[in-house]
């Protein structure tokens, strides 16, 4: 049997068609949604934004990057009607050590039966093929300093198991990082409030800024925690 010299070039042409076919077939598939990752890193929960790139409803999933991993199906999203959204996600546990690896994605359903089928905490080992999705981002399990160091060697006032006002001044210093500082009520499972951004001083690296604990509801004697981030850059919590 004789084959053609142009029959050849078909077949390798058809063939280069067929694979630039599949590539554009996955960038249109991985460009139906995206996701913000920090810079900074994550913490164990963090709430994540994000953008749709088509209708649809947003289900995050997240991963360890480790071999055999299984996605976890995370909370809902709140999307807003210009197609950005948020959702709380969860890195690990308590135990869970900074510097620990995982994977983010986002699938988008189509509609809002699809949705119900996804529950927050079910478990699936592989992504469906046919489901449009943001491509895989990598998210770090960062620092965060204990409540112990933050009180001892960090933050020089309030000092713990003093009393505060609803709203106090919180001063401490810093020399290698800035300082983000957070309250949440020592209740368990209670979420991390962030306060408004404090000053720092450029040369001795003090700094100081002001804490809100609770709200007007809230009754005497309510305890509460304090910690305070370490990030490299003032501009990390804003990526």
């Amino acid at each position: 049997m004789t084959i053609h010299r142009k029959t050849i070039a078909l077949a390798a042409t058809l063939a280069f068609l067929s694979a630039l076919s599949g590539d554009a077939t996955a960038q249109r598939r991985n460009a139906a949604a995206s996701v913000v990752i920090p810079t900074a890193g994550v913490t164990q929960r963090e709430v994540l934004t994000g953008k749709l790139g088509q209708q649809g409803y947003p289900v995050l999933l997240v991963k360890p990057d480790l071999p055999d991993a299984q996605w976890w199906v995370q909370e809902h999203a709140t999307v807003e009607a210009d197609g950005r959204f948020q959702v709380q996600a969860r890195f690990g546990n308590e135990e869970t050590p900074p510097g620990t690896q995982f994977k983010v994605v986002v699938l988008v359903l189509q509609n809002r039966e699809e949705l119900q089928l996804w529950e927050p905490g079910d478990v699936i080992e592989k992504l469906p093929a046919l489901v449009p999705r943001s491509k895989e981002e990598a998210a770090t399990v960062r620092k965060v300093l204990s409540e112990v160091e933050i009180i001892e060697d960090v933050v020089s006032s309030p000092r713990a198991g003093t009393d505060v006002n609803r709203v106090a001044a919180i001063s401490g210093q810093m020399k290698e990082h800035h300082p983000v500082v957070l309250v949440r009520s020592a209740e368990p499972n209670s979420p991390w409030w962030g306060q408004s951004p404090v000053k720092v001083d450029s040369k001795t690296k003090k700094f100081t800024g002001r804490l809100v604990f609770g709200s007007r509801t809230t009754q005497d004697e309510s305890r509460f925690r304090i910690v305070v981030l370490a990030l490299k850059r003032p501009t990390d919590l804003q990526n």
